[in-house]
């Protein structure tokens, strides 16, 4: 999946990120090609804004394979997509700031990886 990275696509809506009410809110579609998503992996997914001071973790997003037994968003071998949406408080730091992707796969019993978002 690593190798992979960078055929994964993210669309974020509103681009830029906007603040109303004290809130940011954060809306994410993404797509994984075919013969990307190993059928044994889970995938975390955490949109994090990083600023100058530090960095805001938004809610996770967790995607599972189709052979695995839990209750995730299921994304085929055949490929896939999907939707997610967050607010978090905000705070001035994060004025000037960028949306990054953070991924985390394991595959069945195996140690978690990080993967370098595109």
């Amino acid at each position: 999946m690593q190798d992979k990275a960078n055929t994964v696509s993210f669309n974020v809506t509103p681009n830029p990120l906007e603040m109303h009410g004290g809130e940011v809110k954060v809306t994410i579609k993404g797509k994984f090609p075919e013969k990307y998503f190993n059928k044994n992996a889970v995938l975390t997914l955490t949109p994090t804004l990083k600023y100058a001071t530090g960095e805001t973790e938004l809610d996770p997003l967790v995607l599972q394979g189709e052979n695995v037994k839990a209750n995730n968003q299921v994304i085929k071998y055949t490929g896939g997509e999907f939707n997610y949406s967050s607010k978090v408080a905000y705070n001035e730091a994060m004025r000037r700031s960028d949306l990054v992707i953070k991924m985390k796969a394991q595959i069945k019993d195996k140690t978690p990886v990080d993967i370098a978002a595109p």
